[in-house]
């Protein structure tokens, strides 16, 4: 696995404790009703839709298959390209989703990533060494 999957893994699990930063314990009436954390919101669930995209590794994504990748794009683009029809109550759903399983799956894909990547790096630091009997 190249390095740069687990830096980008990382990468959507700070925009993800950005999200939770700026809901606070803000109710659904409050989020929907601050257009600032609304934008800021929109604009982390947007980084993490283009990270996701980065995310090309087929043996990764499917080692995470419990992770929407698919969805997690589509909603990327939905805020891009059609910003004054999103639907701030569904952006709510998304924010609970996140903060909950969203984070729990994100973690353990990170530390999976990690292991793998090591174990990698071990692997490739005895190549072209004879086995000594």
């Amino acid at each position: 696995m190249k390095k740069n999957n687990v830096a980008i893994l990382r990468n959507v699990k700070e925009c993800a404790e950005k999200i939770e930063a700026y809901i606070g314990s803000a109710t659904e009436e409050q989020f929907a009703s601050d257009n600032k954390t609304v934008d800021a919101v929109l604009m982390q669930i947007l980084t993490i839709g283009e990270y996701a995209g980065r995310l090309q590794n087929i043996d990764l994504l499917s080692r995470h298959s419990e992770i929407p990748w698919d969805k997690i794009k589509g909603l990327r683009n939905i805020i891009a390209h059609s910003y004054d029809k999103v639907d701030r109550s569904k952006i709510w759903n998304t924010v609970q989703i996140i903060r909950s399983e969203f984070s729990v799956q994100l973690q353990r894909a990170i530390e999976c990533e990690t292991k793998r990547q090591a174990n990698d790096h071990d692997f490739s630091e005895t190549e072209g060494e004879s086995i000594k009997l």
